[in-house]
C-alpha cells in the first residue's frame, strides 16, 4: 500500500500564504498611497493664495485707451474686451472698473477716430 506524503500537502499551504500574503500588503500599501495622495491634495487646496481684500483696477478706472483688468475682492477678475451690442456691429468696448470694491463694467463706443481692437480703444 502506497502512503501519501503528507510533507508535500504540508508545504504547499505555506507557499500559497506566503503569495497571498504579499498581495494583501501590496494591496494595503496601494491603498495607503492612494489615501495619502487624496489628503495631501485636498491640504494642497486649503493652502491657495490669498483672494485680495479689495478691488482692484489695472487701468485705473474706465480708460478706454488701455487694456486692463479688475480683481474684486472675492477671487474674480474680469478684463476689458470689445463686444458686439447692436445689429449693426459696431464693436463696442466693455470696461471694468471697481465700484464698492466690487467690479462692474460698462460698455460704451469708443467715439469718432477710435476702434475697439484687443480690449482698448485705439485710432484708426
Amino acid at each position: 500500500m502506497v502512503r501519501p506524503n503528507h510533507d508535500v500537502l504540508q508545504k504547499a499551504p505555506k507557499k500559497y500564504s506566503i503569495v497571498i500574503a504579499m498581495i494583501a500588503i501590496l494591496m494595503v500599501l496601494g491603498l495607503a498611497l492612494f489615501i495619502g495622495t487624496r489628503i495631501v491634495s485636498q491640504i494642497g487646496g486649503l493652502m491657495s493664495p490669498p483672494v485680495p481684500t479689495e478691488c482692484t483696477d489695472s487701468d485705473n478706472g474706465t480708460f478706454t485707451e488701455a487694456y486692463g483688468s479688475c480683481a474684486d475682492d472675492v477671487g474674480r477678475t474680469f478684463y476689458d474686451t470689445c463686444v458686439i451690442t447692436s445689429v449693426s456691429g459696431e464693436l463696442q468696448i466693455q470696461e471694468y472698473y471697481c465700484e464698492n470694491n466690487v467690479c462692474k463694467s460698462r460698455i460704451s463706443s469708443c467715439g469718432e477716430g477710435f476702434a475697439c481692437a484687443g480690449g482698448k480703444c485705439i485710432k484708426t
